[in-house]
Order: C-alpha cells, then sequence, then structure tokens
C-alpha cells in the first residue's frame, strides 16, 4: 500500500517538474534572444546600422547554394556577444557557409570551418533537441553545428502584388525582389558587394519605418529530425541562417513537428524556412525594440509576416 501511495505521489509531481523545468528552458530562451538584439543594437551604435543578413556577391537575381556570402549576421554580432576573439579567426574573403565551386573545390578555409563546428550557447534555446548536432547538409562535404535561432529577412511576396513569386521565395535568397518588392524587406535582408545585382545596403532604426516594436529582429527556427540540414546557420543556402515569413492565412506557425503544408504548390517553402520552437504552445521572437514576446502557435501567419516586414505600410494588430 505505501509503496502504490509513494508510485501516486510521483506519477502526480512529476508533471509539476517537467512543467518547471520547461518553464527554466523557455526563459534561458528568452534571455538569449534579447541577448542578441541587444548585440544587434550595440552593433547599430558602433557601425550606424545593423548587421547584414548575409552578404553576396552574387551578380545575377538569385542568390544559389554554389554562391561566395561573405559573412552573414551570426558572424557580425560575435564581437558584441562577448565572442571577440571567435570573430578575429574569421577570414572574411572566405566563409563558413562552405560550398562546393564548379571545379569541385571546396570553397573555405579552416580557419572558417572550424567556427562552423563551434558550439555557441547563445545561439542554442536550451529546449532544441535538435541543436547542437553536425550534420552535412545535402550536397556538400562539410559538416557544422546546428542553432536554434534565424535573424528575420523579410516576409514572402503577397500574392496581390505578384502571383508568380507569391509564397515561393523572400528576402533570404532573391536579389530579383529589390526593385519592385522592398516594402516585403526585413530588418536583416542580405545585401550585396560592390558588383552585386542589384544591391541594397544595410538597414538602420531609421529605416525601421513600422515601429521597432512592431517588427521582428529574431525568431526561433524549427529544428526537426526530418530536416536537420536547415539548422546548420553556417552551411549551405541563405534559407539555414536568414528567415523570409511565409504570409498564407491558411496555415498556422509550425509547432515543434512540421504540421501538414497546405499550402498547395509551395509546402517546401513553408518548411524549409518556417519559424517556430519546441515549446509547447508558441515560439520565442525578438522585436526590434529590444523586447521579446512568447507568440503563440494559434497566430495567422499573415499576420506574423507582416512584423517580418519594417517598412509594410499596414496596420499591425497586437501580436
Amino acid at each position: 500500500m505505501v509503496i502504490a501511495i509513494i508510485g501516486v505521489l510521483i506519477a502526480l509531481l512529476l508533471p509539476a517538474v517537467q512543467a518547471a523545468r520547461e518553464a527554466a528552458r523557455r526563459m534561458s530562451c528568452t534571455n538569449k534572444l534579447k541577448q542578441l538584439a541587444l548585440g544587434a543594437h550595440n552593433y547599430h551604435d558602433v557601425i550606424g546600422c545593423f548587421p547584414p543578413g548575409a552578404v553576396s556577391n552574387q551578380i545575377t537575381d538569385q542568390i544559389a547554394t554554389a554562391d561566395l556570402i561573405n559573412g552573414n549576421w551570426g558572424i557580425a554580432l560575435l564581437p558584441y556577444i562577448e565572442q571577440q576573439s571567435l570573430y578575429d579567426t574569421y577570414q572574411s574573403t572566405k566563409t563558413p557557409i562552405t560550398n562546393t565551386s564548379p571545379t569541385g573545390v571546396v570553397d573555405g578555409t579552416p580557419n572558417n570551418l572550424a567556427i562552423a563546428k563551434t558550439i555557441m550557447p547563445v545561439y542554442v534555446c536550451p529546449t532544441d533537441p535538435y541543436a547542437n548536432l553536425l550534420v552535412t547538409p545535402p550536397g556538400l562535404s562539410v559538416t557544422g553545428i546546428t542553432t536554434s535561432y534565424r535573424a528575420v529577412g523579410g516576409s514572402m511576396v503577397s500574392a496581390s502584388d505578384s502571383a508568380t513569386w507569391a509564397n515561393m521565395y523572400g528576402w533570404h535568397e532573391m536579389f530579383l525582389l529589390l526593385p519592385n518588392y522592398k516594402k516585403y524587406r526585413g530588418v536583416f535582408h542580405f545585401v550585396g558587394t560592390s558588383n552585386s545585382y542589384g544591391s541594397i545596403g544595410c538597414e538602420s532604426f531609421s529605416s525601421i519605418i513600422d515601429g521597432t516594436s512592431n517588427c521582428l529582429m529574431f525568431t526561433e527556427h524549427h529544428n526537426n529530425q526530418d530536416y536537420p540540414a536547415r539548422g546548420t546557420m553556417w552551411l549551405s543556402n541563405p534559407g539555414c541562417f536568414i528567415s523570409s515569413i511565409h504570409r498564407t492565412s491558411s496555415i498556422l506557425m509550425q509547432t515543434q513537428k512540421i504540421q501538414p503544408c497546405i499550402d498547395a504548390g509551395f509546402a517546401q517553402y513553408v518548411c524549409a524556412i518556417g519559424t517556430g520552437s519546441w515549446h509547447s504552445g508558441g515560439s520565442n521572437s525578438a522585436l526590434g525594440d529590444g523586447s521579446v514576446r512568447f507568440v503563440s502557435f494559434t497566430t495567422k501567419v499573415d499576420l506574423w509576416a507582416d512584423y517580418a516586414r519594417i517598412d509594410s505600410g499596414v496596420s499591425k494588430p497586437g501580436l
């Protein structure tokens, strides 16, 4: 009888213990996103603008996997999140986003490949079971560490503006969006070098027309067992370190298991670059004012996508 009573008490206590542990993990995740936001603000104070989502030397309209990308926001923030020594080892003419050139030569350096494999706790949410894994993205021969957060580059183009580009491409990979779709850009879109196609520069506080409390800077990234290579922030294509948020109102934010991508025809884009988390009920995100909010999974993606924009010209109800 005593053993039975003890067993019942343990069964009652266990959920409470698990809930307390998850609450602590979620608070840690919140603090890390706030640290990233403050790091971006400090970068702005020193440089005069926010870090680029990525810097590409591409001279055509789309950033492809094989293109050289000279750094990204994760590299740029290192000195501002107490990682100056690691930043000092980075070689900006090569990159830990290491791809194979047409000649079959791996485009990278030992220093940058080492960065790609370095565990950095500030980029990892303790609730994410698929963080801090060494994985090799498809088509590459190098491995990189998985992380939990992405900078927000903007949103997908609305179908009312372009049926061709709607829900397919976003500010994480398309120079072609520059001339006509600037209103869909976010804080951390990619920028070009002086030789790049349609290059624009980094964003600043003055260019966040919608207001810093009405735009996303960083979100949790949806790592999962089916697509682990998407978690390698230092490797593969730009969608691995910048998010362009999907904007189809018929779907919700992704939960920890990829739910059916019911936007017919564009499932790969919804799943590949969607935001989400392993928390119960919602996802943490840092806004431009440095605050962090826990946003419910029931939030419609079209509203979520509007918060990814910095000069949208639309009204944004509270998240």
